[in-house]
């Protein structure tokens, strides 16, 4: 027999077992519950070691190797053979069924085995190692082209994460610096509205006096004639009355300017509060901002006029009030030099 026709049958041989369905070696419809459903994946297994020697890799092959494919490639199909003419007329069935599943699954090992050493010179022989050097090496040029370009997409990266961070930290001062001036802005409208509430007040008891001087002024002529001492209790009477009225009247219009004036001077504090940022940033050196803080802190924290009193005795400010903290004020931009 020539050699052509040896690996054409050895050929044959493996591609029936490539293209052998496991699945067929169940038969319930004929075998019912001794149907054959354990030997699928051992069949399965069996199979794939095939499946690994690829036919052009066959043609290869001596005549020792092309032996050892053939009789491995038919002692498998023998297996799946048996299972294929398996009977339920023979003496013990359940015994036999059990015998050639494990005869199928005790055939992996030697069948891998054996044909271990042709499927690795096949596997070898599909890969250009030459190929793959190629390719490693524009791999690694590749690499080292991109890497300047990488490390300068790193860099920008950095600064724009550094300007956000910068712009996060600016957001956050002037966010602490409004919040600061919130405080002074509810102050204010405070005191706007109650300023408003002593307006009306004033208005009223000022119409409740001009209203008594008029009556009180034709008073006397209600009681006709009166002597002396009866008129003396009348105007006394008329006098009291109308100094109480007068009092509440001052004091309308004291609390009225009182409110109006804390009102002005919280709304001072808020609009310097506010300012403080854009002030700070102009300044071109810390000396310059620490200044900036400095007359911030004063019109905040400068004891003022309660509006109470014409002439108040005040404690002044410290000139050295900033100069004492060490921990800068929300929004102060040197803090974060």
């Amino acid at each position: 027999m020539s050699e052509g026709i040896i690996i054409e049958d050895v050929i044959e041989d493996v591609l029936r077992i490539q293209n052998f369905d496991a699945k067929e070696l169940v038969r319930r419809e004929k075998l019912g519950d001794l149907a054959f459903d354990d030997a699928i994946d051992p069949a399965k297994r069996l199979i794939s070691v095939f499946n690994k020697l690829p036919t052009e890799a066959i043609r290869e092959f001596p005549i020792t190797q092309l032996q050892t494919i053939s009789e491995v490639a038919k002692s498998t199909f023998a297996l799946f053979d048996q299972i294929l003419n398996f009977s339920l007329s023979v003496s013990d069935p359940q015994t036999t069924r059990t015998q050639h599943i494990d005869a199928l699954r005790s055939a992996y090992q030697p069948t891998f085995d054996r044909l271990f050493p042709l499927i690795s010179y096949s596997v070898a022989r599909t890969v250009d190692f030459a190929s793959l050097e190629s390719r490693g090496r524009a791999a690694v040029q590749a690499i080292n082209d991109d890497k300047d370009k990488v490390l300068s997409a790193i860099h920008e990266t950095s600064e724009q994460a550094g300007r956000i961070l910068q712009e996060v930290r600016e957001a956050a001062a002037e966010q602490g610096v409004s919040q600061m001036a919130k405080y002074f802005g509810e102050e204010a409208g405070d005191h706007k509205i109650a300023s408003r509430r002593w307006l009306v007040s004033s208005v009223i008891m000022s119409a409740v006096v001009l209203a008594y001087a008029v009556f009180t002024f034709f008073l006397p002529n209600l009681f006709g004639e009166v002597d002396r001492w009866q008129l003396i209790q009348v105007l006394v009477s008329k006098a009291l009355v109308f100094l109480v009225l007068v009092f509440g009247l001052l004091q309308c219009v004291r609390n009225y300017s009182s409110h109006r004036h804390n009102y002005v001077t919280n709304k001072h504090r808020q609009n310097a509060l506010l300012t403080f940022t854009t002030l700070a940033e102009a300044g071109q050196s810390i000396a310059a901002r620490d200044t900036v803080l400095h007359h911030a802190a004063s019109a905040i924290y400068s004891p003022a006029d309660s509006g109470y009193l014409k002439h108040e005795e005040r404690s002044i400010l410290p000139q050295n009030l900033v100069s004492f903290s060490t921990k800068p004020m929300a929004g102060s931009v040197s803090g974060s030099e």
